[in-house]
């Protein structure tokens, strides 16, 4: 767990991933950006975490098994314990009607894939403000 130099925690992020590698990869700068992260591998999966940890932000890929990021964005929207947790959608798809699709869902953003990990911590600061261990 990461803590901050005065005695904070450092934001959790729920990375709802699909694919391993880039799961890893992602998890791994968002550790080095000073955020906890924790995976699911499945909408299933991510839902249930969400309800578990409560995350201060959850990156959700669109396109997963068993219930698709959209689908997994509208139950989370729909608990009260889950529903003002900021969710940004991960989709390789960038057309307006996709990223309409998104913001219908509950999404409050989406980031287009594969992930520009150099434009990433801007789109984190919107959200979770600068805090960052160092």
């Amino acid at each position: 767990m990461s803590t901050l130099a005065n005695g904070s925690r450092a934001p959790l992020i729920l990375l709802a991933e699909d694919n391993p590698a880039s799961a890893e990869v992602t998890q791994e700068i968002l550790s080095l950006l000073g955020y906890r992260v924790i995976v699911a591998n499945d909408g299933i999966s991510s839902v249930k975490l969400a309800h578990e940890h409560l995350p201060d932000l959850i990156l959700m890929d669109w396109h997963m098994p068993g219930m698709d990021g959209l689908s997994a964005t509208r139950e989370l929207k729909l608990s009260e314990s889950t529903r003002e947790i900021p969710v940004v959608s991960l989709t390789a798809f960038a057309m307006e009607q996709d990223v309409e699709a998104c913001l219908s869902a509950g999404a409050i953003d989406h980031i287009t894939k594969p992930v520009d990990f150099d434009a990433l911590p801007e789109k984190l600061i919107r959200y979770l403000g600068p805090r960052r261990v160092t």
